[in-house]
């Protein structure tokens, strides 16, 4: 039986997955290509940003399905709807940024997850409360 709580374990452990096969997929070719300097440096903030993000996605979608668990099936599929929605403006912005503001997106980009990070951690234990 699922809990409240599983869909988000659930999409973070796709999302981790999804941004391990990425990270691989984009360093493949300068791996290839023997340019070991792109490959540590780029590879690094990449894996950071593309594995955290993700993961804060997934988390932030997992909340929200988390919240109307228990409601009717045509809640949980507007609100699923509304999440993605959600995701997909996230992922937008942070991909606008990092390419507009290259110069200042590393430590600044990493940071702003983190905190959301914080935050995700802390409405994990209130989704995982949800009752009937």
């Amino acid at each position: 039986q699922d809990e409240t709580i599983d869909y988000e374990i659930y999409l973070i452990t796709g999302a981790l997955g999804f941004a391990t096969a990425e990270n691989v997929l984009f360093l493949l070719e300068p791996s290839l290509q023997q340019d070991i300097s792109f490959v540590i440096e780029t590879g690094t903030l990449r894996f950071l940003g593309a594995s955290i993000l993700h993961s804060v996605l997934a988390a932030i979608l997992g909340l929200i399905i988390g919240f109307v668990f228990y409601k009717r099936r045509s809640t949980k599929i507007l609100f699923g709807a509304v999440g993605l929605g959600i995701v997909i403006i996230l992922h937008t912005f942070f991909n606008y940024f990092i390419i507009k503001y290259v110069e200042i997106n590393g430590l600044l980009t990493l940071g702003i997850l983190w905190l959301v990070t914080l935050f995700i951690i802390a409405m994990f234990e209130r989704v995982r409360r949800v009752s009937h």
